[in-house]
């Protein structure tokens, strides 16, 4: 063989090696590009969820909290009547209360879905029977008379009471599903 063909398959060699480094190279970087990719796109998403599950917590609470304080005002007022005499931005908490817990519950994980589904059926059978509905799942108006005086009128420390029950369960999944502390001692 003569020295020209010997070069020749020389720079082949060369050439088709120098490619195939090249090829590789390219390969493995967008391979790499893509995982990266992928996780940063994980990563986004896990942020955004679990920013709407803080902002579903932060509003459902404030808001059970916000229909709870009139109950507890009302307690030591003679002159108000619950739900007769609530005021409109009462059950537009109601309303608001009812819209966070039913989103917190197509949010919240797996493991506190139902503490959180059962929590806003109660809260939506109380505020339907509040405002005169017959409460969902039920077969009558009377499926709240625990928090019924004699009389027939809302029993004011007992409404505060299944609304602080409500409130707890939601904080107590929140603080879990966060990892924030201990639980709360009247859920134990």
């Amino acid at each position: 063989m003569d020295t020209a063909t010997a070069g020749l398959i020389g720079t082949a060699i060369g050439a088709s090696g120098a490619l195939t480094a090249v090829f590789l190279t390219h390969y493995f970087t967008q391979r790499r590009e893509n995982d990266r990719y992928l996780r940063e796109q994980a990563q986004e998403k896990s942020k955004w969820l679990r920013d709407q599950k803080q902002t579903c917590y932060h509003n459902a609470v404030k808001h059970l909290i916000r229909v709870c304080a009139l109950g507890a005002h009302v307690k030591s007022n003679t002159f108000i009547k619950l739900p007769d005499d609530a005021p409109t931005t009462w059950y537009d908490d109601i309303a608001e209360a009812n819209a966070w817990l039913t989103s917190l519950h197509y949010f919240c994980g797996d493991y506190y879905y139902d503490d959180i589904g059962s929590a806003a059926t109660e809260f939506l059978n109380l505020s339907n029977w509040l405002i005169g509905f017959k409460p969902t799942g039920t077969r009558s108006r009377t499926h709240f008379l625990h928090i019924l005086s004699e009389d027939g009128e809302l029993d004011y420390q007992a409404f505060v009471d299944f609304m602080n029950q409500l409130e707890c369960t939601i904080t107590n999944c929140a603080r879990r599903e966060f990892q924030l502390g201990p639980r709360h001692s009247s859920l134990d």
